[in-house]
This record gives structure tokens, C-alpha cells and sequence, in this order.
């Protein structure tokens, strides 16, 4: 599933690394801020249209779960075919809202990068260099991503 969280991975994984080893060079992470990711005003606009442009441009038809209240401020369901428009959908909502924290599967999206926890299993994100969108996809997408 793709989702925007309404607590930043960042945030949590960096919580949970101070208490499991609290010490003061581990507390800047997390210390004076809090993990809640405001849904920005634009952001519905933003999910619409980049929605639209898969729609348009790659053809696929997703469907958006809205929450009221939850852990996601919205959930998108797709078949193990659609990984790739899911990673461009990824990537481009990332692009639009860059203060936002996107989790598909095991991968975090953060400002058009893909990040994953280190080792599969470490509470530190780094980025994911081995995760691209395939080319055909990003040829269709040209201009926009």
C-alpha cells in the first residue's frame, strides 16, 4: 500500500532509537519537535492531480482511501502488476509536497527520495539506491517527474 502517515517515519524511527539507546548525541533527532504531519491546504489539490496524471498518462486506475481519522491520512491499494505506477505516484506526490513523509511498503518517500531502513532492519534511513521507477514509465512521464 502507498499512504501518507500522520506521524513521520522519520520521527518515529528516531523516537524509538533514543529510547532504546538514550543518550545525548541520539536526542537532537526528536527532542524539540513533535512527529504529526500537518496535511498541508494545497495537499488535496496536489493527491487529484497527480492522480489524474497516472490516470491520464499511464492509464491506471487507483483506488484512494480518505480516513477521517486513522493512522493514514490517505491509503491507496494496488496488485503486485502496479508497482512501478505506484513508485512514479510516489515520487511525484514527494516532488509536490516535499514536507511530507510517504511509506509504500517497506520504502519511505521523502522529497522524490526513496529511503529504506538500513540493513532491512535498523532504525537509521538511508537512501534506497537500488528502487527506480522503470523506464517506460518515466518516458511517459516525461516532463512531469
Amino acid at each position: 500500500m502507498l499512504g501518507c502517515p500522520r506521524v513521520s517515519p522519520e520521527w518515529e524511527l528516531g523516537m524509538l532509537h533514543v529510547l532504546m539507546k538514550p543518550k545525548p548525541m541520539t536526542r537532537g533527532a526528536v527532542e524539540h519537535r513533535g512527529g504529526e504531519q500537518a496535511w498541508p491546504p494545497g495537499a488535496d489539490a496536489a493527491l487529484e492531480d497527480a492522480l489524474g496524471i497516472v490516470r491520464e498518462r499511464l492509464g491506471t486506475e487507483l483506488t484512494v482511501h480518505r480516513p477521517a481519522e486513522g493512522a493514514y491520512h490517505f491509503l491507496v491499494e494496488y496488485t503486485p502488476g502496479q508497482e512501478g505506477e505506484l513508485r512514479a505516484l510516489a515520487q511525484l506526490l514527494s516532488r509536490r509536497l516535499p514536507e511530507l513523509w510517504f511509506v509504500l511498503d517497506r520504502l519511505f518517500v521523502n522529497g522524490g527520495v526513496f529511503y529504506r531502513r538500513q540493513f532491512g532492519y535498523k532504525l537509521k534511513l538511508v537512501a534506497a539506491a537500488n528502487v527506480h521507477v522503470p523506464r517506460a514509465i518515466r518516458s511517459a512521464l516525461r516532463g512531469v517527474l
